[in-house]
C-alpha cells in the first residue's frame, strides 16, 4: 500500500510518498502568488511579442501569455490561467506561462490538495513523534540539493540548467553493466524528485543496438510516470520529455542554498524542544534572509511557544546553523 506523509512546514510544505515503507516520491512547495491552475483577472498586457505577450499579474509578477488573443491590445486587462509557475534557474528567474481563459477565478491547488487522490495522506509534524526524517527525508534532500544520487555500482549526477535537466552516469562497473544498472535508477530519480521538462541522460556508449534497446526496456519497466522519450543513440544519449508545470525538487533546491538553509534552520528550531528563549545561530547570509522574512521567525515562536532571537556568526558555514535553548536561571 502507498501513502503520502505530509508536513506543513514553516515557509514550505513537504510531502513524501511511501510504497511498502520505501520513499518513492518527494515534493516541496514554497509560497507562490500564482500556483499552476490558478485563474486570475486583471492580467495587464504589457507588451506584444509576436504570437505571445508579456502580462503583469495582480501580484506584480510578469508572465508570458500564449496564445495572444486575437485583437488584444497593450494595456488591456485579461483573465488568464497559470499553466507553468515561475521557475528559479541558476542566476536568473524563468517567467511563468499563462493562457487566456473564460473560467471563473480560482486559486491553484496546493501541494496537499494535489496529493489527495488515490492514496492516503497522513499528516506529520517536524516536532512530532514521527517525522519525515524517520523515512529518509534528510538523505533525499541532500541528494537533490547536491545533485548526487548513489546506487549499487555507480551514481547519478543531476544538474538543472537553463535548457534542460542533465543526468550524467558514473561508476566502477563495465560500461554495459553500468548502463544496465543505471537505467532503472534514472527512472526512479525522475519520479522521486519530480523532474520535468526536457531531461537529457548521458549513458555509457554501447556499440550494440541490442544493448541500447535493453537500456530503454529497463528504464520503461521502472518508469511509473507519463513521459515521451527517444531511443538511446550511438553516443549514449537518451532524451525524456515530461510536461513542465512547477519547479521540481532539484530545481527548488539547486542554486537556492541560502533560502533552503534558512528554512532548514527553522525546522531545526521547531524540533529543538526545551524551554526558555531559543537562539538561532547561523551564517550571516542565513540570518539576513530570516531578518528579511521575519514573519517566518514569528511563526516559529508561535509554534514552540517561546521567544526566538537570532545571532549572525561569520564562523559558521551556510549549512551549520544551530538552535540553542537559552534557559533562564
Amino acid at each position: 500500500m502507498a501513502e503520502w506523509l505530509y508536513e506543513d512546514g514553516i515557509g514550505e510544505a513537504r510531502a513524501l510518498m511511501l510504497e511498502g515503507g520505501r520513499p518513492v516520491e518527494m515534493r516541496i512547495e514554497r509560497p507562490s502568488p500564482a500556483r499552476a491552475g490558478a485563474v486570475r483577472d486583471h492580467a495587464k498586457l504589457v507588451k506584444k511579442l509576436g504570437a505571445r505577450g508579456l502580462v503583469e499579474m495582480e501580484c506584480g509578477q510578469q508572465m508570458l501569455l500564449a496564445p495572444l488573443p486575437k485583437g488584444a491590445s497593450e494595456g488591456q486587462q485579461l483573465r488568464v490561467e497559470v499553466t507553468r509557475e515561475l521557475m528559479r534557474e541558476r542566476g536568473r528567474l524563468k517567467l511563468g506561462l499563462v493562457r487566456p481563459t473564460e473560467e471563473p477565478r480560482r486559486d491553484g491547488p496546493t501541494l496537499r490538495e494535489r496529493i489527495m487522490g488515490d492514496h492516503a495522506v497522513r499528516v506529520v509534524r517536524a516536532a512530532g513523534a514521527e517525522t519525515l526524517d524517520d523515512h529518509g527525508w534528510h538523505d533525499l534532500f541532500e541528494q537533490a540539493r547536491q545533485g548526487l544520487v548513489p546506487f549499487a555500482g555507480g551514481s547519478l549526477r543531476i544538474e538543472s540548467t537553463s535548457a534542460f535537466i542533465a543526468i550524467d552516469i558514473d561508476g566502477d562497473l563495465s560500461p554495459r553493466e553500468l548502463a544496465f544498472a543505471a537505467a532503472p535508477e534514472v527512472a526512479r530519480a525522475i519520479r522521486l524528485f519530480d523532474l520535468q521538462g526536457s531531461i537529457a541522460v548521458d549513458f555509457p556508449t554501447l556499440p550494440a543496438k541490442a544493448d541500447r534497446a535493453r537500456i530503454v526496456e529497463l528504464f520503461d519497466e521502472a518508469a511509473a510516470f507519463d513521459c515521451e522519450r527517444t531511443a538511446v543513440n550511438g553516443f549514449g544519449l537518451l532524451q525524456i520529455v515530461r510536461r513542465r508545470v512547477r519547479p521540481s525538487v532539484v530545481e527548488e533546491l539547486q542554486g537556492n542554498d541560502v533560502a533552503s538553509a534558512a528554512l532548514a534552520l527553522l525546522r531545526i528550531g521547531e524540533r529543538s524542544g526545551g524551554r526558555g528563549q531559543l537562539m538561532l545561530s547561523a551564517a550571516p547570509a542565513v540570518i539576513d534572509r530570516l531578518e528579511r522574512r521575519f514573519h517566518l521567525v514569528e511563526e516559529l515562536a508561535q509554534r514552540i511557544g517561546r521567544p526566538v532571537v537570532m545571532e549572525s556568526d561569520p564562523a559558521r558555514g551556510l549549512w551549520q546553523g544551530e538552535a540553542v535553548n537559552e534557559v533562564e536561571t
